[in-house]
């Protein structure tokens, strides 16, 4: 499970009947899971306040569930489903433990079994940024050819997750690409608008968001909007880290923007 899909800042239905000292292990606990940190450090000092979470607060369900997420981000897949399952047995409605349990599935071949259990985690936590996210990358993977159907069903979950957090960058690129799938232009662009707003973060691992400049100028050219599609293109030719390739090609795009317009 790729890291970056798990990380989220809290999860409020996990947290009612907590006491003030196990939210906060719980919390940073969950803020140095996020990290992006090939060490493995955060991910024990995650462990470390999870365990301190329940020490206060035993039974504590998605802090457990969290030593199970961790375990099976080390690959130590017998303590992540014994942590799951114990989880569960606390509370059968633990979006967190649903959510590895799919991910166990998944790597286990069982992709119909995988998909039932994140649309349970969903269905019993319709909030828990965890259980949409992993849900709507699931269903939106464009490799698999999803049904408009299923399309619009990701597009739920993203939008559930934008309407959370408004800076949810990556929501709001996985909603443009959603719209991009079933051809709604109209309703990409300002979602592609909301990535370049948003820009680049302190924990990016690379530099990416300025290529979205080409991808916002390709919904606007399908809407016709090619002044403002070029003024687009312009922005990415004159990014710092843009590639000799992506120049050209924008540089081409701008040209044919350009040729159609004085034509019309």
């Amino acid at each position: 499970m790729a890291r970056r899909a798990l990380i989220t800042l809290l999860f409020s239905a996990a947290l009612f009947g907590q006491s003030p000292e196990a939210r906060r292990h719980f919390t940073n606990g969950v803020d140095l899971f996020g990290e992006h940190d090939d060490t493995g450090d955060a991910l024990r000092e995650a462990d470390v306040e999870f365990a301190a979470a329940l020490r206060i607060q035993p039974r504590y369900c998605a802090a457990r569930a969290y030593q199970g997420l961790i375990a099976l981000e080390l690959s130590q897949e017998p303590e992540a489903e014994k942590a799951l399952r114990e989880a569960l047995s606390w509370d059968s409605k633990c979006a967190e433990a649903l959510v590895g349990l799919a991910e166990l599935s998944q790597r286990r071949r069982k992709p119909a079994e995988s998909l039932a259990l994140l649309r349970q985690a969903v269905a019993v936590a319709p909030r828990n940024p965890l259980a949409r996210r992993q849900l709507g990358y699931v269903l939106a993977n464009e490799e698999a050819k999803p049904s408009p159907a299923i399309m619009r069903e990701a597009i739920e979950c993203f939008h559930v997750l934008t309407s959370l957090d408004r800076n949810d960058r990556d929501a709001h690129y996985a909603l443009a690409h959603a719209y991009r799938y079933l051809g709604q232009w109209r309703e990409a662009e300002p979602e592609f608008r909301e990535v370049l707003r948003i820009g680049q973060t302190k924990d990016d691992s690379d530099v990416w968001v300025y290529s979205v400049h080409g991808e916002l100028a390709e919904a606007l050219a399908k809407q016709s909007k090619n002044a403002e599609a070029i003024r687009e293109y312009e922005a990415l030719v004159a990014s710092e880290v843009a590639g000799d390739e992506e120049i050209r090609r924008a540089r081409e795009a701008i040209e044919t923007l350009r040729t159609g317009t004085a034509r019309r």
